[in-house]
């Protein structure tokens, strides 16, 4: 145990990054000095530090205390980070009950101070992206990219990109490079974050797309300003065939996908999650292989994007489990041969 959550110090924390000298940040979703009271739970949520102590132990440092106004309110995804230590990250709400907003957390500078924080994007005007449940990737250049819930020409989501700025005074710019529209063989509703391949070709995940869910491309304008151009790779066909995909995908090095489906407790019999890969038989056709069916013990529903260890085992994390682990587990797949 690194560190225990008190409810002043951050309520409910998401999943961690770490920098070169082996410091984790995170956000909790609750806690702190903000004065919010959601869902019966005090404070607007937090961006901490947790450092490694040369007996062992784990400080935290608290960098922000978001407030509940402009500033957003329940950060609840994990932060990415950038060469010159910049954190950014989404929230799920501003003002108290609208829309979140992306922010940007800066270092204090050489002479030392607080963490700043700036508001690079704010969910609010016409067809811009609404809702941001997925957390940020960053490209080369250091522009941010993520998805939407609601927002777009047709409210029902988006691919966006926030541009960084040429100058450290100019203001980043958002740019909707997808809408999706419903239509069954669009999909809607993102909640998943995007990756980038080799060939800036972006992929993700619909939870609401076709009749149990969509793998997606989205291949960027051969001339500039042109349109982005969306494939769907797979469209998941229900029960143990997989359905409802929370979580984003992942690449190993031979350019398979990986990820996993969540379930759904009120079908018959329940659908308990899967873990999944995507293996690419033609352009734009790929085939799905089953890794794993979760039962109801002693693990279900996964949730969250997998990741690789340095055996090329998949790691990943269920929100809930049976009698002797009610509260989910972590848990591992070995690939062997397979991969």
């Amino acid at each position: 145990l690194l560190y225990d959550f008190q409810g002043p110090d951050g309520n409910s924390p998401s999943a961690l990054i770490a920098d070169s000298a082996g410091n984790l940040y995170g956000v909790t979703e609750f806690g702190g000095n903000g004065q919010c009271t959601l869902y019966q739970i005090p404070g607007c949520g937090i961006v901490f530090e947790l450092s490694p102590t040369a007996g062992g132990a784990w400080t935290e440092t608290i960098l922000y205390n978001f407030q509940g106004g402009s500033d957003g309110t329940l950060p609840f995804r994990s932060l990415v980070r950038d060469s010159a230590g910049n954190l950014y990250g989404p929230t799920m709400l501003s003002y108290g009950s609208g829309p979140g907003v992306v922010f940007e957390l800066s270092p204090p500078g050489a002479g030392g101070g607080q963490w700043t924080e700036n508001v690079l994007f704010s969910g609010y005007g016409d067809k811009v992206p609404i809702d941001i449940y997925a957390c940020l990737i960053l490209d080369a250049k250091g522009n941010l990219y993520s998805t939407s819930v609601f927002g777009g020409t047709s409210d029902a989501g988006t691919v966006f990109e926030l541009r960084r700025p040429l100058t450290k005074e100019g203001a980043w710019t958002e740019i909707n490079l997808y809408s999706f529209d419903s239509q069954e063989d669009h999909g809607d509703g993102p909640v998943s974050p995007v990756v980038f391949d080799g060939k800036g070709n972006l992929y993700g995940t619909l939870f609401a797309g076709g009749s149990w869910g969509q793998v997606f491309q989205l291949s960027p304008p051969r001339k500039k300003g042109g349109a982005w151009t969306e494939s769907v790779l797979y469209s998941f066909g229900g029960g143990r065939a997989g359905l409802n995909p929370f979580s984003g995908l992942i690449f190993d090095q031979a350019g398979n996908l990986y990820s996993n489906t969540y379930g759904d407790d009120g079908m018959n019999p329940v659908v308990f999650g899967t873990v999944y890969k995507l293996t690419e038989h033609a352009k734009n056709s790929w085939g799905e292989s089953l890794l794993h069916e979760f039962e109801d013990h002693p693990a279900e529903f996964p949730l969250g994007e997998l990741v690789f260890g340095s055996q090329g085992d998949l790691y990943g994390a269920t929100v809930a489990g049976d009698s002797a682990s009610p509260g989910g587990v972590v848990f591992s797949i070995s690939l062997g041969m397979d991969r």
